[in-house]
């Protein structure tokens, strides 16, 4: 049995609990040091090859923590290993708005099914950045939308969920500039400036 086949083994029954396992407090020991990879498309890789399975991805992304470092970590109670992750684990391929007595509420979808709620426990955040169109061309701001899942794990906002959010966002100021923002759950989120490009 390989080292893979034997973690994903000691891994999956953890993993495949209907509630999320609690991560969170796990103190694992034993340090692993096997070569695991997700690419900013959310896609896994062993060794350099990507998996073919994605209900084992999905399953080994319930099991991810982001520690003090800024690292990615696999854990489980007893071991734990680093996964490096070139942007996010998680996308956000749809979300949905619900009204309640307390107001809107947006739900988002990642793309192995599971549901957030946009809410104080799973925040809205933007990372704004230049970006050089070439020589030729004057360099543009642009946001960048993630939300918090999980033991600190962020999930990026594909553009096509992200520009559905927008349908439902209210003009504002915000720190003294125009922008786009959202409610939810009683919490309002800065979307976007107005003067930024997205995504």
């Amino acid at each position: 049995m390989s080292r893979l086949q034997g973690l994903i083994q000691r891994s999956l029954p953890l993993a495949q609990e209907t509630a999320r396992p609690p991560v969170e407090s796990w103190s694992p020991t034993q340090l692993l040091t096997l070569d695991f990879f997700v690419d900013r498309f959310g896609q896994w890789f062993y060794e350099g090859r990507p998996f073919t399975r994605p209900d084992v991805a999905r399953l080994l992304t319930r099991l991810l923590r982001r520690e003090a470092d800024g690292e990615y970590y696999l854990v489980t109670p007893t071991e734990k290993n680093r996964v490096r992750v070139e942007e996010t684990p998680l996308l956000v391929i749809d979300c949905e708005r619900h009204l309640g007595t307390d107001g809107p509420e947006i739900r988002c979808e990642t793309q192995y099914g599971d549901w957030l709620t946009l809410d104080a426990a799973h925040p809205l955040r933007l990372v704004e950045s230049q970006v050089d169109e070439g020589a030729d061309q004057p360099s543009e701001r642009q946001v960048r939308p993630y939300i918090t899942t999980w033991a600190g794990v962020e999930a990026r906002w594909l553009t096509q969920a992200y520009y559905r959010m927008l349908e439902w966002a209210e003009e504002a100021d915000w720190d003294g500039r125009p922008a786009w923002v959202l409610t939810s759950c009683q919490q309002t989120f800065l979307l976007s400036y107005q003067d930024v490009d997205a995504c």
